[in-house]
């Protein structure tokens, strides 16, 4: 400790401040004059380079941030499109439903109308035939009829008389009077 008080008064004899500090001002001199030049060096080499990679990198930012937004704006626009397609179909689908609807109710009654028809000339049909055969059966019953009235007839005068020798009209009369 004595030595540097010692040394300190020592040096503040001198004057000199850059000796007191341990400061060789030649050295300091030749190397502000060394940073100098590589201030000088960097700044006519490295940053123009530096500067201008860095401003490429800047206008890239600007143009990707550009893009984002011309990409959001269209996704947006694509979207109203999207919802104004799938309205648009939405719209046409209920009108082919409402189409195919109108389309197979006509087809039903169509179907249903000649269905009826059908069943109608069947009616038709099932009772022209019924009629013919009640016609034909009323006609056996009726020749039947008047065999058995002969029959009995024969058996009540007790001698046979000949189909031909029975008066037809007396026993279609009987039939009428006996219906009635």
């Amino acid at each position: 400790m004595e030595y540097l008080t010692h040394f300190a008064t020592a040096e503040a004899a001198n004057g000199d401040i850059f000796s007191t500090l341990g400061i060789d001002w030649r050295l300091l001199v030749l190397q502000i004059v060394a940073f100098l030049i590589l201030v000088w060096l960097l700044g006519k080499f490295v940053y123009p380079w530096l500067m201008k990679s860095v401003d490429e990198r800047q206008e890239k930012i600007e143009a990707s941030i550009q893009a984002a937004d011309e990409a959001k704006k269209a996704a947006d626009n694509a979207g109203a499109e999207v919802a104004e397609l799938l309205a648009d179909a939405r719209k046409e689908a209920a009108e082919i439903v409402a189409t195919a609807k109108t389309e197979a109710n006509v087809m039903v009654a169509t179907a249903e109308s000649k269905a009826k028809t059908k069943a109608d000339s069947i009616v038709a049909a099932a009772r022209d035939d019924i009629d013919k055969e009640v016609a034909a059966a009323r006609k056996t019953l009726h020749n039947d009829m008047i065999d058995f009235v002969t029959v009995a007839t024969e058996k009540v005068v007790g001698s046979a008389v000949a189909k031909k020798d029975v008066d037809e009209s007396l026993i279609k009369r009987a039939i009428q009077e006996g219906s009635k």
